[in-house]
């Protein structure tokens, strides 16, 4: 049977940038494997020749992949999770401590995970499962039968990108998400042994029975595995509510999801269009070599030059010499690229990327005034402190849900769950501090191990580079008048 699911719109919109954001985060091998897709062929008229095949071999060997999109995201990471969670659970979750997901992820782990993927790409899926009954054994068990059966409730992880179809209703006046279609790649093998690509297709949806999942496995439009719709059952009773959370990294609006991606988006397109550059500007820099001219040449000078030489050709490269007859002169052109709009446009882009908080590594992080890195920290706090409060959230509901599976009747409230909110905390002292920036303006101790002594004292990377930039960038009397203000 073959058959043809449809897409949400707004996945089909999202799809591209998506995908530009995984690769740019995944980095520079990741990228360059996509060809085309990221770097168009110089020449769009005549791409397929060997010359021009050759020709963007050497182009796309040539272009750097910046990192500063992961970097960023390992520091904002670093700051959310400087203290790991803390949870008490009821005794009949305490398991999800360090087994979430019924293959041994921890729960620290998985909202890891979650805060991860919310930065790259906006948001991120949680559904909570339990393992069904063996057939059966559809009867009431004791508590020790159904350890036996190692039966848990377990969150399941689904990127963003796994959300392909969904739909939003009223069910109970409540505006909720009443249909979800979740799909995942996965290599099989047939009867005679040879692999294949399958997509795994889950739907989850709610009609007047309740809650329901259907399973389907496709070899692209074929259905070759279809599972029966079932109805997972709750302390004995169908459910009224599909158990998932989709945790967003930004303000939640009832109904409808974001389109955008997270807030790495802007760096991953910052580093697409640096990297487009970076190709143009090293295949000019590969052009611009020096150029060796003569002049005063007739078919006399030519002979003179064999005899003198030995040899009727030019030697060129290290440690050789040609002899010149009288008249002759050699020039050697040099070419420069001093002030071409490329360089111009590297030195604005990294600029740029500073400037929405990207961990990049340039002279004008020196020249930061202390408003401007403020600004930033500011908006950083602000976008950990959003996603923190909806994960936070998020969790509650999640293991609500797994204790539904239980036979525990929670709320979310009744879930002990706190996440670090210090992200900028630090184990050194105001004074130790003030040692450290005092060494570094008497030139006693270089910014490189100063920065290595704030990280070890629990400042992230690009935190304690922009205290050392702060530093080296106020006048010594602007300085003093700031120390004696702070005093």
């Amino acid at each position: 049977m073959n058959i043809e699911y449809t897409k949400h719109p707004d996945y089909t919109k999202a799809e591209d940038e998506l995908f530009l954001i995984r690769k740019f985060i995944e980095g520079s091998a990741a990228v360059k494997r996509e060809g085309v897709k990221f770097l168009p062929h110089p020449n769009q008229l005549e791409c397929n020749t060997p010359e021009q095949v050759r020709r963007y071999e050497a182009y796309k060997m040539g272009a750097e992949v910046e990192d500063f999109a992961s970097r960023t995201l390992n520091d904002l990471l670093g700051a959310m999770f400087r203290h790991p969670a803390k949870v008490n659970l009821p005794p009949q979750l305490e398991y999800l401590k360090d087994d979430s997901d019924g293959d041994w992820l921890s729960l620290q782990a998985s909202i890891e995970i979650t805060a991860s993927n919310c930065l790259q790409v906006g948001y991120h899926i949680l559904l909570a499962e339990y393992d069904q009954l063996p057939t059966g054994l559809d009867v009431e068990l004791s508590i020790a039968e159904k350890a036996a059966l190692n039966q848990r409730a377990s969150i399941k992880h689904y990127p963003r990108e796994a959300l392909v179809d969904w739909n939003y209703g009223k069910v109970g006046g409540r505006l909720t998400l009443v249909y979800a279609r979740l799909e995942h790649n996965e290599i099989r093998r047939n009867d005679d042994g040879v692999s294949f690509n399958a997509t795994v297709s889950l739907e989850l949806g709610i009609d007047e029975k309740g809650y329901w999942q259907e399973l389907e496995v496709l070899d692209g439009k074929s259905v070759i595995q279809s599972e029966e719709r079932i109805y997972p059952q709750a302390n004995g009773k169908n459910m009224t509510y599909i158990p998932i959370e989709i945790v967003q990294s930004e303000r939640i609006v009832a109904g409808k999801l974001p389109v955008n991606g997270g807030y790495l988006s802007p760096l991953c397109h910052k580093a697409h269009a640096r990297y487009q550059v970076s190709a143009d500007l090293k295949e000019r820099l590969r052009i611009l070599q020096d150029t060796s001219y003569s002049s005063g040449w007739d078919e006399s000078k030519k002979e003179q030059f064999d005899i003198i030489n030995g040899r009727k050709y030019f030697a060129m490269g290290a440690g050789v010499h040609n002899f010149l007859p009288d008249g002759v002169t050699m020039d050697i052109l040099k070419l420069t690229a001093d002030g071409d709009a490329l360089f111009k446009y590297m030195e604005e882009n990294a600029k740029q990327v500073r400037a929405i908080g990207g961990r990049f590594e340039t002279q004008d992080n020196q020249q930061q005034t202390l408003g401007e890195v403020e600004i930033k920290d500011a908006n950083e706090k602000a976008v950990l402190t959003l996603l923190t409060n909806n994960i936070e959230r998020a969790y509650k509901n999640i293991i609500a849900y797994c204790g539904d599976f239980e036979g525990l009747t929670l709320q979310p409230s009744d879930i002990d769950l706190v996440l670090n909110r210090e992200f900028t905390s630090t184990t050194l002292t105001p004074d130790e501090v003030r040692a450290i920036r005092e060494l570094v303006l008497d030139r006693l101790m270089t910014p490189q191990m100063a920065i290595e002594k704030l990280i070890a004292g629990g400042y992230i990377s690009g935190e304690a580079e922009d205290v050392i930039s702060m530093i080296e960038a106020i006048p010594l009397p602007m300085l003093q008048t700031v120390q004696n203000s702070v005093q």
